[in-house]
């Protein structure tokens, strides 16, 4: 697996990525990171480098900074530029799609960030359509008509559009109603967390996020993305056919568009346990 994530953008990333690294049943050959634009960055490019920057102290932290490679992805969203964004990034998840095909293997491509950088690897190589299997956690479910827009969503609308408009296998994790049943509070965390560098750095982000907001619990959204392979009996899943994407983030039903995955509910004690046992 590749993980595509904009791990500065708040907490939750953190968490998603730790759990690829430690996980028995994931190979993680590297790390890209993905633009972002909201309060804690000046704009995707500043975005993406801070992304970059807390993937690479997490793999130090983790020890596994000299076997697992990271890389910086696009400095802008495809749909500011109207073209596939090319990145170190996108380079990357190509060359990746090619070796494990030599392999006869397949490449799970997680993102839990705008789908910027998958997109790029897909238009700039085509073929790695058939060799690839995205994962993205994004969107909502068809149902919800009220407010359509979701971050990862809204980031690329553009990027999404092709993503889902490519053919490339696709597994969707959808935010409102599944993902967001991912909720933790300080106190569980602290009950469950490991006496290490890992856990503490876990617990501090985690309590600073809750402090600086005047909350008490927060929803750890993109382990629900890395569940599906490292845990990938604690989801219901369907196969549907995939909506067509709207530039308000609305979607439209189609029978006559490819298939894909969706989650429709997640076992959140079951990859809670799961997460903290392979911590």
């Amino acid at each position: 697996m590749v993980l595509d994530t904009d791990t500065y953008n708040e907490i939750d990333d953190q968490f998603a990525l730790i759990y690829a690294i430690v996980s028995s049943k994931i190979n993680l050959l590297g790390v890209t990171a993905a633009p972002f634009f909201n309060e804690r960055s000046s704009g995707p490019a500043d975005g993406m480098e801070k992304s970059f920057h807390e993937i690479e102290h997490i793999l130090r932290l983790t020890g596994r900074n000299a076997r697992i490679p990271a890389f910086r992805g696009a400095l802008q969203f495809q749909q500011e530029t109207g073209a596939p964004v090319d990145s170190p990034a996108a380079r990357f998840l190509i060359s990746q799609a090619h070796r494990c095909a030599e392999r006869g293997e397949t490449l799970f491509v997680c993102g839990i960030a705008a789908l910027t950088n998958i997109a790029a690897a897909l238009q700039l190589a085509p073929e790695i359509r058939d060799m690839i299997v995205v994962i993205w956690l994004g969107g909502h479910e068809l149902s919800v008509r009220d407010n359509p827009r979701e971050f990862n969503l809204q980031g690329d609308i553009a990027a999404a559009r092709m993503v889902f408009d490519c053919g490339v296998p696709l597994v969707q994790v959808p935010c409102c109603h599944v993902a967001e049943k991912l909720n933790m509070t300080s106190l569980e965390l602290k009950r469950n967390l490991p006496g290490s560098p890992v856990g503490h750095y876990l617990q501090t982000i985690f309590d600073d996020y809750l402090n600086e907001r005047n909350i008490t619990d927060k929803v750890i959204w993109d382990i629900g993305a890395v569940s599906c392979l490292a845990l990938p009996g604690a989801g219901e899943w369907e196969c549907v056919h995939r909506p067509e994407l709207h530039g308000d983030c609305t979607w439209s039903e189609s029978t006559s568009r490819p298939l894909m995955i969706q989650i429709r509910r997640l076992d959140c004690d079951r990859i809670f346990a799961d997460f903290f046992h392979s911590l």
